[in-house]
């Protein structure tokens, strides 16, 4: 079966921990707020909804323009990409774990600090 330890996720560390629900924050969120769009009616630019988008293909859009790609979600004679929505997914979940493991690594420090203080 492998290690048991792994699967006990009360024996994982804090910043383990955090990463994980970082990442699944990320993942559900992106692709929430994806779906929202696609299936909402066209937004207008400035609208909330379309901030929200904006704001979550942002780091995908940079990453693609470095790579050299054109990164469009949705085009209206190709359709939903499938491409650009995996990257999006797997860039913000990537920013949601790292975010996850400072907030874990703050926490822990934070802990062994008040443990030194009493």
């Amino acid at each position: 079966m492998g290690n048991p330890g792994i699967l006990n996720w009360r024996r994982w560390s804090l910043v383990r921990k955090s990463q994980v629900i970082g990442t699944l924050i990320g993942v559900v969120l992106s692709s929430g707020i994806i779906g929202v769009t696609v299936v909402a009616e066209p937004q207008q630019p400035g609208g909330a909804l379309w901030l929200l988008l904006l704001l979550v293909c942002w780091p995908a859009c940079k990453a693609a323009k470095v790579l050299g790609w054109d990164l469009w979600l949705y085009s209206g004679d190709q359709g939903f990409s499938w491409m650009a929505f995996g990257l999006i997914v797997l860039t913000d979940s990537l920013l949601f774990f790292l975010g996850g493991g400072f907030v874990g690594w703050m926490a822990r420090r934070s802990r062994n600090s008040q443990e030194e203080i009493t």
